[in-house]
């Protein structure tokens, strides 16, 4: 099997023409997702990609590291404490998923659009 960058972003028709009409793709709060844990996955991925920053950088967000692999430290919250919330986009390596197709593409009557993960990386580095 050949890796491929291409991730695959499920919506509604309506949607999909309009991502690929005015170029822009919507996020969404993670707290209007259903299952929390999402947003502890979240809250790792972050913390890892930080810690690879760090080591490449300066060494100096060790003590935060530490801290946040405590049990308790990271919590989440039902509603907002004065913080602006985390956007997220949902992306699949898979681009042909029933359980995708069915959850986030109108039941199959939709459209995977394929994206280039290594572009976002780039684009996420020039910020």
């Amino acid at each position: 099997m050949v890796e491929s960058n291409i991730v695959y972003y499920y919506c509604d028709t309506m949607t999909g023409l309009s991502i690929l009409k005015n170029n822009k793709l919507w996020l969404t709060s993670i707290r209007n997702m259903n299952d929390s844990n999402e947003e502890i996955s979240i809250y790792e991925i972050f913390c890892k990609k930080l810690r690879e920053y760090d080591n490449r950088k300066s060494r100096k967000l060790n003590d935060f590291f530490n801290l946040a692999g405590m049990k308790g430290y990271f919590q989440t919250y039902t509603h907002c404490l004065g913080t602006d919330p985390y956007y997220v986009a949902c992306f699949s390596r898979d681009g042909d998923s029933v359980s995708q197709w069915n959850s986030y593409a109108d039941n199959g009557r939709g459209i995977a659009i394929g994206f280039d993960e290594l572009e976002f990386n780039r684009l996420n580095d020039e910020k």
